[in-house]
């Protein structure tokens, strides 16, 4: 460099000295716009500290500082968007437990039944598991506290704790005996599983997950059952996101590879700060791209469902069958603090492959007309199903329309619009409120109290034989009548129009207490009409999503 200097006869400490000139004077202008920035971030931050002190010296009572501060940040976030949140220790710990797929404590879950609080479920591989706690065992006492008519929030702080540290629990066993027993479980780490039921449908080969949110793990226990099923036979898929609010993206994505060649397009995501801007892709060669797929959608699925639903969608590789999605495609990232409080920002919103928006958009109130484009080229037939949509959408008139990688029409309206709708019947206020009061589950646990031995000798690990041979009849339902009349809650009317959901579902709860949530689900379909739906679509999937 020194020798093109000397030929252009520029003196190289000249040249040292104006560059060093316009870095200095670049990095001072970039020193100087974050100085202003700066400043008024300082002085927001010491006008928050004077008008706490001012509360603290003057106001009538005595200031919690933790819980105001705490009220002020939250409201500081939610201000900027509603999914900026923040989070104190019990809240951040609890998110950390969702993402990581991690969890501590000992592992159950309790509801107060007839003012007992009753474990309704025991998580496996837990310590409450090892400790040989059981579903029905109800809880007497917590560390020599009686537990009788204790508030759930109360158990379950007194039952929580560091690990490594004890608690005592005294437990009235549901079912076998009615002798009280002591367990002294030490709390520690688990696994805290995203996928509930994993089985194949009956008399079919059609296999059926149900995923309660998106973990760090969740690819794992994916491609586990994945496997299982395979081995059994599975040639179809229906994977249910009904009510999975979402998690953890690169979980998502890594599922989604499963089903897609190596380098697939699966996502883009939109940031103002360029770090956070980039495209995904799919990560490795999926073992399943032939396998066929249906996806249960709701309203409570979002953000991560959304996007695996939507991916599936854009590319024609699965069926998305049941109601419009939330409508949640921004991006947060957490951010942890040293107190163990943490917050998340929004830093970015989620575009699929066909260049569709997850996030509901701003306008969504207002009427237009139909995009002419999709006026022009769209088939008769394609403009009747379009139109059927938008009626389900709440009349709107008009939305963005994009196209599948097939060539099929889809809305875009925010979320994922199912390209089949369907739902549930609706149940009536007679059975939310047995269910809310948890009347359901008591008289099942007083039922299997004696027969719950004779129903596993009977049935051993078949829940199969279980759904197709027993019976809930009259006599059951009449039981379960008097049972309820005892709690003086009943109405005759509205046990006549949901007599049938009665049925499946106290059966169903007696194969959740026998064989978890596969037998649960396994009973459930039966008046599942968003499943009902999809075994009946699978029938017509080349035709539906346009396969050659």
């Amino acid at each position: 460099m020194s020798l093109i200097f000397k030929r252009m006869k520029i003196n190289p400490k000249f040249v040292f000295l104006i560059l060093t000139y316009f870095i200095i004077n670049g990095i001072n202008l970039n020193a100087e716009l974050d100085s202003v920035r700066q400043k008024e971030i300082n002085f927001a931050v010491k006008k928050f500290q004077y008008m706490l002190e001012i509360a603290d010296k003057f106001h009538k009572d005595s200031l919690r500082i933790p819980e105001v501060s705490s009220a002020a940040f939250k409201a500081f976030l939610n201000s900027l968007d509603n999914q900026s949140i923040y989070y104190n220790k019990d809240e951040f710990t609890k998110i950390n437990d969702a993402n990581t797929g991690n969890s501590e404590g000992i592992g159950i879950e309790i509801v107060p039944l007839a003012d007992t609080l009753t474990i309704i479920k025991v998580i496996q591989h837990s310590p409450a598991d090892s400790a040989g706690l059981q579903q029905g065992d109800k809880i007497l006492f917590i560390n020599g506290q009686s537990a009788i008519a204790m508030a759930k929030s109360s158990a379950d702080s007194m039952i929580a704790g560091e690990p490594g540290t004890k608690v005592q629990l005294i437990i009235k066993r549901q079912f076998g005996t009615s002798l009280l027993n002591e367990y002294i479980v030490e709390r520690n780490e688990f696994n805290l599983p995203s996928l509930d039921a994993a089985f194949i449908i009956e008399n079919t080969k059609i296999g059926y997950m149900k995923l309660s949110r998106f973990s760090s793990k969740t690819d794992e226990e994916i491609n586990e059952n994945l496997a299982k099923l395979s081995k059994k036979g599975m040639n179809t898929l229906i994977v249910d996101l009904r009510g999975n609010l979402g998690g953890v993206l690169n979980a998502t994505l890594s599922a989604l590879s499963n089903f897609f060649p190596k380098d697939t397009k699966l996502l883009k995501i939109n940031a103002k700060y360029k770090d956070f801007d980039t495209v995904r892709n799919s990560e490795f060669e999926g073992k399943y791209q032939k396998l066929k797929l249906a996806v249960l959608v709701d309203k409570n699925s979002a953000s991560a469902s959304e996007i695996f639903a939507g991916v599936l969608q854009d590319y024609d590789r699965g069926l998305i069958i049941g109601e419009n999605t939330y409508q949640k495609g921004t991006v947060q990232r957490i951010w942890n603090m040293v107190d163990g409080t943490g917050f998340r920002i929004t830093i970015a919103e989620y575009e699929t492959p066909s260049g569709r928006r997850i996030q509901k958009p701003e306008d969504s109130l207002k009427h237009y007309e139909t995009d002419p484009a999709f006026e022009m080229n769209a088939s008769a037939e394609e403009k009747k199903r379009i139109k059927e949509m938008i009626k389900l959408t709440g009349g709107h008139t008009y939305f963005p329309i994009v196209t599948t990688q097939n060539g099929r029409y889809i809305i875009v309206r925010g979320g994922v619009v199912p390209d089949i709708q369907a739902v549930n019947d609706s149940i009536n206020i007679l059975t939310k409120v047995l269910t809310k009061r948890g009347y359901f589950l008591e008289f099942v646990y007083n039922f299997l109290y004696s027969q719950k031995d004779e129903l596993l000798k009977k049935y051993k690990e078949d829940f199969y034989k279980f759904n197709n041979e027993y019976k809930i009849d009259d006599n059951f339902l009449n039981d379960f009548k008097s049972f309820s009349l005892s709690k003086n809650v009943w109405n005759e009317e509205y046990y006549t129009q949901d007599k049938e959901y009665f049925r499946i579902y106290l059966k169903a709860l007696i194969a959740y207490n026998l064989w978890g949530e596969n037998g649960y689900r396994c009973v459930m379909m039966r008046w599942d009409k968003i499943v009902q739906t999809a075994l009946n679509s699978l029938n017509r999937y080349e035709s539906i999503l346009q396969i050659h």
